[in-house]
């Protein structure tokens, strides 16, 4: 894995020995709520929608991909 070393030696990412299955679990139900209104908006606001729906993508993506490997961004 080297990109992930690459990531934390440009201080993006830090590694977290306390992250648990709930705090993956708690972003997967945020990334669902988010695709459930995108779903509700698809017809009077697409734009809103997608943004919506890109919002989910993203936290489903940072749940599985980050969280799953105990790192979490640095902000």
């Amino acid at each position: 894995m080297k990109i992930i070393q690459e990531f934390i030696d440009k201080g993006l990412i830090k590694k977290d020995d306390h992250i648990d299955s709930s705090q993956v679990r708690s972003v997967l139900e945020k990334s669902q709520r988010s695709i459930k209104s995108a779903r509700l908006l698809i017809d009077d606001d697409r734009e809103s929608s997608y943004q919506l729906a890109y919002e989910a993508m993203l936290l489903a993506g940072r749940a599985l991909v980050l969280f799953l490997q105990s790192f979490v961004l640095r902000l």
